[in-house]
């Protein structure tokens, strides 16, 4: 067994292929069957010439085995064993050994054999027909000269080399048969398991995807929640500032905020379109104030680089259009944005025309020209690749996600449209764009300038008041609920504040609200098992009450998802002061909404009111729109907000995920208030939180909750204090 084993590894090594093992095999079990052939020859005296003949072809058929195995050279071997053996030693044998009548012609299969398992191609086919003539020329020559054939007088000789000429036809095609069945199946159980491997892949990519649109979710909701902060402080500071320079500053802020959303919500985009989800929702929109916007968007960028940065458009260009504006918008600042990006000195310019497709169609083109670097040839094929940027050595610096070019293409797709791109290494690129739109009216744009009022110069005025109306705003994070709480200042609405999914149902239960802003992730109990719970309330005067989703959760399918949990709309995060209004306005009982008066809201403002020496107040007030008053209030909120014995109970618990909850809520307020050593307290538990670092949060638990107490504790002090003078001052 160990012999035979060790033969079976010679022959069937791993580096010859199928065809090279199937050669191997043929010329084995030949030269096998051969020799056994000889002996019985000699034994039994076949004839001298016919034995002679014998051992030939098998001693020959054994050096094309050495060749074949040991030199590992199967395609010399097939071609010696076609030509000399098919063609020389086999017509020997045939005559000297009987010929048909003892069984020889089934050797030639042999011949037949070798070169089309051995060759491929003309070669095999040359071969075969090389063979195929020799033994039909064989039979031929015995059919008329039968004379000429060596014959024994042996019967039983005859008969035994008959019966190995048959033998070994059999056990040749047998033995092929066979490792062709063997190798089939065992391709056929790689293939299954390659199969198994391929569905067990796919449903793990299907996973990965899922759980990118879950880290996708977290990551938006993480990242838009402090932004939300953020933008709605600083428009508030745009709105209520009279200093100009401060006023200036804020526009910087919302402009570096807005660049912080720009590159969210292009992985976001990416995201919607690479799950098909991307809506292209078409509105009428006026054109000369989208290309103002994106001319705001991008001027101060240009300006920064000494860019020559210019408009030119078509003054017969229809005004108004139906198309999506919001997509409009984007692939236009993308583009100009790009250019801005990638033109270290020279100019940006934007071109504005139209070709007239029927008398309600136009083909808007827009063209943005740029005399930055350029892009090779080779480089033009990878540029609406996701996530590339091409010459990487020279834009490594650059900002941004690699996706505005990708996505820029796709939307216009979406929108039957085309991007095109010409450019010359060097010497700059020119992008054009074309979208069909929809005409609406007859107004055309004329003489127009965007660089004409591009910075807000009017103060923000609010669109109405409502005083009769009263909402309830449900966030967990005290600093939004502020937000948005500051940003319907001037409308007059009253409103109340939860900061539980509980508190909600407490307030909800016995006060009648005219709109429910509701926060999605909330610890416990989250904003969409908060609304179920109203809802299936009868004895609530809010049963019926239109609630918005307020979340920063905006992947793809996002709103129909809170639709068809039962919300009435959905507000993204950070809000914004236009769309929030709008929200109101949609939503409000139109009895409750009066048209703008002059007499705006009272506003309180204080500079000279003492303020805590304990904390970073002039940040946390710079925070609060340089409002004292306002300062105090979210002092004021984190004393009540319960945050430590809540902290305390999830930490005996061991509920290291509402635990985690209570540390991001005390990261924002930290921030906000100015509390800068418990910020970075606060920080390094979050991080070990993040890190599942457990034990850390464990050895510095009772020093972080101490440093949370005593600090309340401060701030309650200097409030009583505070307000206590103020008391004693009336």
């Amino acid at each position: 067994m160990p012999l035979i084993k060790k033969i079976k590894d010679e022959l069937l090594k791993d580096e010859f292929d199928v065809q090279h093992k199937l050669l191997n095999i043929l010329l084995a079990v030949s030269f096998a069957v051969g020799g056994i052939s000889v002996l019985i020859s000699f034994i039994l005296n076949h004839g001298f010439v016919g034995n002679i003949a014998v051992l030939l072809i098998v001693l020959y058929t054994g050096i094309n085995l050495w060749i074949s195995v040991k030199k590992g050279n199967k395609r010399l071997a097939a071609i010696l064993i076609t030509t000399i053996g098919d063609l020389v030693l086999l017509p020997v044998f045939f005559i000297t050994n009987g010929g048909t009548k003892d069984g020889i012609q089934l050797w030639y299969l042999f011949g037949l054999l070798t070169p089309l398992i051995a060759l491929r191609g003309v070669p095999s086919v040359i071969m075969f027909i090389l063979s195929l003539l020799s033994c039909v020329g064989c039979m031929l020559f015995e059919k008329i000269c039968p004379d000429a054939i060596m014959h024994s007088e042996n019967e039983l000789a005859r008969f035994i080399v008959m019966f190995i000429s048959f033998v070994f036809f059999a056990v040749i095609i047998g033995i092929l048969f066979k490792y062709q069945a063997d190798v089939y199946e065992n391709q056929r159980e790689i293939m299954l398991r390659k199969d198994d491997e391929l569905v067990k892949a796919m449903e793990e990519a299907q996973s990965a995807n899922n759980a990118k649109s879950i880290f996708l979710a977290h990551m938006s909701h993480e990242i838009r929640t402090p932004i939300n902060a953020v933008l709605g402080m600083d428009e508030m500071i745009i709105r209520e500032s009279t200093d100009k320079d401060i006023t200036a500053y804020a526009v910087n802020i919302r402009s570096a905020g807005n660049s912080l959303l720009t590159i969210i919500n292009d992985i976001l985009d990416f995201s919607k379109i690479e799950s098909n989800k991307m809506e292209i929702i078409p509105a009428e929109y006026d054109l000369s104030l989208l290309l103002r916007d994106c001319y705001n968007l991008v001027f101060m960028r240009a300006a920064e680089k000494e860019l020559r940065f210019t408009f030119e458009t078509d003054e017969n260009t229809p005004k108004n259009l139906v198309g999506d504006e919001f997509r409009i918008r984007q692939i236009i600042t993308n583009l100009l944005t790009n250019g801005v990006k990638y033109t270290p000195k020279g100019s940006v310019s934007l071109t504005v025309g139209f070709d007239r497709i029927d008398k309600n169609r136009i083909m808007l083109i827009i063209s943005v020209k740029d005399t930055g670097m350029g892009i090779s040839d080779e480089d033009k094929a990878k540029l609406f690749d996701s996530f590339r940027r091409i010459n990487s050595s020279q834009t490594k610096n650059i900002e941004g996600t690699g996706l505005g070019l990708a996505i820029t293409k796709r939307l216009a797709e979406l929108m039957d449209g085309t991007v095109l791109v010409e450019s010359e290494y060097g010497k700059g690129s020119v992008f054009t764009v074309r979208i069909p739109q929809r005409v609406s009216g007859s107004g055309i744009m004329g003489d127009f300038d965007p660089s004409k009022n591009n910075c807000p110069d009017k103060k923000y005025r609010e669109s109405f008041h409502a005083p009769d109306a009263k909402i309830l705003v449900v966030d967990d994070v005290k600093m939004n609920v502020e937000v948005m709480r500051g940003l319907i200042k001037k409308t007059l609405i009253v409103s109340d504040a939860a900061y539980s999914g509980e508190e909600c149902l407490a307030l909800a239960a016995k006060e009648k609200y005219d709109i429910i802003f509701m926060d999605h992730l909330m610890p416990e109990m989250d904003g969409v098992e908060t609304l179920k719970h109203l809802r299936e309330d009868n004895n609530s005067p809010n049963r019926d009450t239109p609630v918005i989703a307020l979340t920063a959760n905006v992947i793809a399918g996002a709103k129909e998802s809170y639709m068809s949990m039962g919300f009435a709309d959905y507000l993204s995060k950070p809000v914004k002061g236009s769309d929030l209004e709008d929200m109101l306005i949609k939503f409000l009982p139109s009895e409750k909404v009066m048209t703008y008066s002059e007499s705006d809201s009272e506003r309180y403002q204080s500079d000279n009111t003492d303020i805590p020496g304990f904390l970073n107040a002039k940040a946390g007030i710079s925070f609060c729109c340089g409002d004292v008053f306002f300062y105090k209030e979210v002092l004021r909120g984190f004393v009540h907000s319960g945050i430590t014995e809540r902290l305390g109970k999830y930490y005996s618990a061991r509920d290291w995920e509402n635990y985690s909850v209570c540390i991001h809520s005390i990261m924002g307020t930290a921030l906000s208030i100015g509390a800068e050593e418990l910020a970075s307290k606060t920080f390094a538990m979050k991080n070990a939180l993040k890190n599942d670092n457990i034990s850390y949060v464990k050895e510095h638990h009772k020093s972080y909750y101490d440093s949370c107490k005593k600090l309340i504790d401060r701030i309650s002090e200097y409030l009583g204090e505070e307000e206590g003078a103020v008391s004693n001052a009336l």
